[in-house]
């Protein structure tokens, strides 16, 4: 059995990306099963990809290393009821050190079952590009600490949305994370190209093995504590109801909350909705780029009058805070477009300091 870990931070594509990925290989007749992880419980991308009609399970309420119990269970799981030749894991985006509390561990403790891993660390490509140039992030040094460790760590580095670039912006900087990284794979790729998604998967069998001799990064825990600290988690369910179409009315409230996160100057690691809509099928809009000013959701029209909503939040600030924005914004949209409100639930938090059940030098 082979597990492909996913790593990287906060919007950088990730599970688009297996996603995408899981089609292809399961066009090919192979079996594939996702593993999902969030700090949270109410979590878009594991609806996604059950969406997508891909077998998967979510590590919930902490991250991989913190329930690695949960995390061991849930791969004997998939092994078990799904047969699947691939499980790809998808670890939070504020979660590092990877490779020392769950990919070591795993291929010590379940040695009889011939698992083969291999971590790939997805970076968005502008965050990446300041990074390397010295530019402005929109994030304190606690929380850019644990996007350096996730690189650090990886065997692959997929500079991810190249769309977001030039092509001659794209070639340079993979060009200059080769230089810096020079012992990793680098790839620059669009979650959205099939040629580039079968180059990863390529590398990613390259560079599978079934042990890992080599010494665990060091890692600062107290900082790496901080940078978790800094992050608010906002996860809310929601139901909305118009009297006419709802996709204006769901474009309106995403624009509010990215403009009210740009005006608070909030680093904001993503922005997230799930909608299932009355009419049509399910769908997610993300918000992308450092600033957001490149996301334009593309709805679909004709949603119907009604949609069950979960809406994701990271962003480094308090909870409260960004409990009032996201609070503001719906019923601003409710109050200009008439809906009616219902079946709310919200959980607004910070992470837990890591604290992980193993640990392997």
């Amino acid at each position: 059995m082979k597990i492909y870990f996913v790593s990287g931070f906060l919007g950088s594509g990730k599970t688009t990306s297996i996603i995408n990925s899981a089609k292809i290989l399961m066009a090919r007749g192979l079996n594939v099963g996702v593993i999902t992880n969030d700090q949270g419980k109410y979590l878009v991308d594991n609806s996604f990809v059950k969406f997508s009609g891909i077998p998967s399970i979510e590590v919930a309420n902490g991250c991989f290393c913190c329930n690695y119990d949960d995390f061991d269970s849930h791969i004997l799981d998939l092994a078990e009821n799904q047969k699947p030749d691939i499980i790809f894991a998808e670890s939070v985006g504020s979660c590092a050190d990877i490779v020392a509390t769950v990919m070591k561990p795993i291929l010590e403790f379940r040695k009889k079952h011939s698992i083969s891993s291999s971590l790939t660390a997805f970076s968005d490509s502008r965050l990446l590009r300041a990074r390397i140039h010295g530019g402005r992030l929109p994030f304190s040094e606690d929380v850019i600490y644990i996007f350096d460790k996730q690189i650090e760590e990886a065997d692959i580095l997929v500079i991810n949305k190249s769309d977001l670039l030039t092509e001659a912006e794209g070639i340079q900087l993979q060009n200059e994370v080769k230089l810096k990284y020079s012992s990793k794979a680098v790839l620059l790729q669009s979650a959205f190209n099939d040629d580039e998604l079968y180059t990863w998967l390529s590398l990613i069998e390259e560079t599978s093995m079934n042990q890992r001799t080599e010494a665990s990064i060091e890692m600062d825990y107290e900082k790496y504590a901080d940078g978790e600290l800094k992050m608010a988690w906002l996860d809310k369910v929601f139901t909305l109801e118009s009297p006419v179409d709802l996709a204006p009315s769901i474009e309106s409230l995403f624009n509010t909350i990215n403009q009210s996160l740009n005006d608070e100057i909030l680093g904001t690691g993503h922005l997230k909705l799930f909608i299932n809509p009355s009419e049509g099928e399910a769908f997610k809009i993300s918000r992308t780029g450092m600033d957001g000013s490149d996301s334009k959701p593309d709805l679909p029209s004709g949603i119907g009058r009604k949609a069950k909503i979960i809406l994701n939040a990271r962003v480094e600030s308090s909870p409260d805070k960004l409990s009032d924005i996201i609070h503001y914004a719906i019923s601003d949209t409710c109050r200009k477009d008439t809906l009616l409100l219902t079946s709310v639930d919200e959980n607004a938090f910070r992470p837990g300091i890591p604290k992980p059940v193993h640990r392997f030098n």
